[in-house]
């Protein structure tokens, strides 16, 4: 019945990342409140702490890259130069949305070979919670999604 329950758990996980950017604060601490349970549930915790590890791993190793080729060459799209522009907190998220699946394809096979199918979950719940926890408005929201970013690195150092 584990192998059933789990596919449900994706089910409801999946459902509910849908509403990431509601515009009521109320709808997303509760969605906040409800990965925390995806998140520290022990048929999942493991999975998540990977996937966060690698996500860290990766963004470090794109880093130190990305400080290495700035010394040679200033190549980049600055979002924020067309301030004047209202659309311009699209184009963040669309930069940000193309960061990320560039991010896990970069991460797949590793992360397919741990986590077979539910890679990409993992993956998109983690993401998640951490552009909530640094990119949401409301300090209730922000700071929920905090103490699962922070509750998860714990078990990952």
């Amino acid at each position: 019945s584990n192998g059933s329950d789990k596919e449900k758990d994706f089910c409801v996980v999946n459902k509910l990342l849908e509403y990431t950017n509601d515009g009521s604060p109320a709808v997303r601490r509760e969605l906040v409140f409800s990965l925390a349970r995806f998140v520290v549930d022990p048929r999942h915790a493991t999975a998540i702490q990977l996937t966060a590890h690698e996500i860290r791993q990766e963004r470090r190793r794109l880093r130190k890259m990305r400080n290495q080729s700035v010394n040679s060459t200033h190549s980049g799209i600055s979002i924020s130069s067309d301030q004047g522009n209202e659309s311009s907190g699209d184009v963040a998220v669309v930069s940000e949305t193309n960061f990320e699946n560039d991010l896990f394809e970069r991460l797949k096979e590793k992360l397919d070979r741990n986590l077979q199918s539910n890679a990409k979950v993992y993956f998109l719940v983690w993401v998640t919670v951490e552009r909530i926890h640094l990119t949401d408005p409301f300090p209730a929201v922000s700071q929920a999604a905090g103490l699962l970013v922070r509750f998860v690195h714990m078990g990952v150092s």
